[in-house]
């Protein structure tokens, strides 16, 4: 996701958040490993699968271009049969290319031996909870395609109805930068703030730069150096950890809560592009602002 492991990836595992929905921030490794929940079909089922849902794959299946990777034997590679809802029936995702540049995955309900699509995402899934033996919460990464610097991270939780079927849910989105410095220790405890000054940075990395060049920049427009956003006096958020630069000044890794998304961004979507509300990412000195 940002290029190596996160230690990030301790905020999930160790359950190192203060989230006000109580959802678990989730920055995690790039990919989703399948090799621990996953099961090996038979090949009937895999057969019976793809007799149902030869029409979802025609970038595997209607005659490739030569040479091309995307074949029977490659798609094949890319379905993960699961039992996602305690039915004792392996149920199946597909995670892979998408027929064009993104990459997708789609999840197909077994009933019966019809395999039923229930939900489908662009980009991949980095973690999967569950409860009971069900599926509980999906936690979705979407890192752009082509040029983008923007990671969006999604988590959709499950409920079942009464046959079983799962409602797909979102409780949380957030986004940050593409190779955003990530901190060498973690708070033991995550706690609340608030900004007390108007107009406050937040970074990409613990160190003031206000003058480098980045990949966002606008020819001609002045440089920010690693600037992202401004957040507005009174925005709050959750610290997650902390490093020390060369002066001695505090850095926070933070969160900042969705109500406070900056209405305008060096380096993020604006706020109308996107049809969630979201939280974002960063560092920001801890000298102007207080805990709550």
């Amino acid at each position: 996701m940002f290029g190596k492991p996160l230690v990030l990836n301790l905020l999930a595992c160790l359950g190192v958040f203060v989230s006000r929905s109580q959802d678990i921030l989730p920055f995690q490794e790039s990919r989703f490993s399948w090799a621990a929940v996953e099961q090996r079909p038979t090949p009937e089922q895999l057969n019976t699968f793809l007799a149902q849902h030869r029409k979802d794959f025609p970038w595997f299946l209607d005659k490739p271009e030569k040479y091309d990777h995307r074949t029977v034997d490659s798609l094949k590679k890319r379905l993960h049969f699961i039992d996602l809802d305690r039915d004792h029936q392996p149920d199946v995702i597909f995670e892979g290319e998408s027929g064009g540049e993104a990459t997708m995955f789609t999840i197909y309900l077994n009933r019966s031996n019809t395999y039923k699509e229930v939900f489908s995402n662009e980009q991949g899934i980095i973690r999967m909870d569950w409860q009971d033996g069900r599926l509980h919460k999906l936690y979705i990464q979407d890192w752009g395609c082509c040029a983008e610097n923007v990671n969006i991270n999604k988590i959709f939780q499950l409920s079942y109805d009464a046959a079983g079927d799962p409602k797909f849910i979102q409780v949380y989105q957030g986004c940050s930068i593409k190779g955003t410095s990530l901190p060498d220790t973690l708070f033991e405890k995550a706690f609340r703030f608030e900004v007390i000054n108007p107009a406050y940075n937040i970074r990409l990395a613990p160190v003031v730069d206000d003058a480098s060049e980045q990949e966002w920049d606008v020819d001609g427009q002045p440089k920010h150096g690693n600037i992202i956003a401004t957040l507005a006096q009174g925005a709050t958020g959750t610290a997650l950890a902390k490093k020390i630069d060369a002066t001695g000044r505090e850095w926070w890794f933070v969160e900042i809560d969705e109500e406070y998304y900056p209405a305008s961004s060096y380096a993020f979507f604006n706020a109308t592009h996107l049809e969630f509300p979201t939280k974002i990412s960063g560092w920001i000195s801890s000298r102007f602002v207080k805990p709550i």
